[in-house]
């Protein structure tokens, strides 16, 4: 049990002499993955005790904003990596999860006033278990992705 908590620690002071090194490069960075790391955290306990509709509305911006305002100092490319890197910091409930990284790249785009959707899906496996992701679209069309999804939508927000 002491060594879980000395892993945390060490693991905690790394990620924190990186973002103070980010601070120093890239201010506006850090306050874009703050305002993140404060949506994943609301939508990780949101969907605890809420049905996942609901726990998205939490994190849904509640009105959109002009292109003028804090969305649009960081570029998509430099969001993702912005988001990947807090979600891959695999820290309480930061970790690497499609569904997360969706929620949060939805929440950087309506405040670009993107019009973007998040899709959750499902797809067979050869070994017949399920197997699921959540990802970004645009107009109809995934971004952010590697790959297209090849998986049966079985959800969408907005709805």
């Amino acid at each position: 049990m002491l060594g879980t908590y000395v892993t945390i620690f060490r693991r905690s002071l790394s990620i924190g002499g990186r973002a103070l090194n980010l601070a120093r490069r890239e201010p506006q960075a850090v306050l874009f993955a703050g305002r993140m790391a404060w949506c994943i955290v609301v939508l990780s306990l949101g969907v605890k005790i809420l049905p996942l509709p609901s726990a998205l509305r939490l994190v849904a911006p509640r009105r959109r904003t002009t292109s003028a305002t804090r969305g649009a100092r960081i570029s998509d490319a430099r969001a993702v990596q912005l988001i990947d890197a807090l979600l891959e910091t695999d820290l309480l409930v930061f970790s690497p999860s499609c569904w997360k990284r969706s929620v949060a790249l939805y929440r950087h785009l309506a405040a670009r006033n993107v019009d973007a959707r998040i899709r959750f899906g499902v797809r067979k496996q050869s070994d017949g278990l399920l197997a699921g992701h959540a990802w970004i679209e645009i107009d109809g069309a995934p971004v952010f992705e590697k790959t297209a999804p090849d998986y049966h939508v079985t959800f969408s927000f907005p709805s």
